[in-house]
């Protein structure tokens, strides 16, 4: 009798639900060592926050715009110990490839699934310094008509110097996202870019 699940660690997961035609449900985590360092990076602003603002530190001119910026710099630091907390202590994939298509779950606010016959490929992107996992459309001219009138020049600019569809942030790396990728690829019919 076992007592945990039989699907091998990792990014894969075997289908144990379905039959021996049914491709795997594969997984993509966010980064951990992302995860921490930003929860880490909240901590430490809190505790400068705290510092400074609660006058611990010796300064020769205390000023109150001091304990304004103290308060701001806590207090985002708070933000985003909420925000990289939970990630970071129960981290949970962030997309899902399965039979019925890719689903995007975001931990706050509303996810996005895409059917397999709406996406040509998937791959990584960047997008000045922040990395992300790119969708392209099959039916590029349909999904642009089903975006707000206000969206679309945006998004007509973007297919135009090359850039995907969709950009959905992931927190992970370049490794891990063309792998991830690569095996939706091998399994999925889409590309892999």
């Amino acid at each position: 009798m076992s007592s945990g699940s039989d699907a091998p660690a990792g990014g894969a997961k075997g289908g144990a639900r379905g039959g021996a035609n049914e491709p795997p449900q594969l997984v993509l985590l966010p980064s951990a060592s992302l995860v921490w360092l930003g929860t880490l990076i909240g901590a430490a602003m809190i505790v400068v926050g705290a510092l400074v603002g609660g006058d611990l530190l010796p300064r020769a001119d205390p000023r109150a715009t001091d304990r304004w910026f103290a308060g701001g710099v806590a207090l985002m630091g708070v933000a985003v110990v909420a925000g990289m907390g939970p990630m970071a202590w129960a981290p949970r994939p962030i997309l899902v490839a399965d039979a019925r298509g890719l689903h995007y779950l975001l931990r706050f606010g509303k996810g996005a699934s895409f059917a397999w016959d709406e996406l040509a490929a998937v791959g990584w992107v960047r997008a000045g310094k922040h990395s992300g996992f790119g969708l392209w459309m099959r039916d590029r001219q349909a999904w642009l008509a089903s975006l707000p009138g206000w969206q679309q020049p945006l998004h007509r600019l973007g297919q135009a110097l090359g850039r995907p569809e969709r950009r959905l942030s992931v927190l992970a790396g370049r490794q891990a996202i063309n792998a991830f990728a690569a095996q939706i690829a091998q399994h999925y019919p889409v590309e892999a870019r």
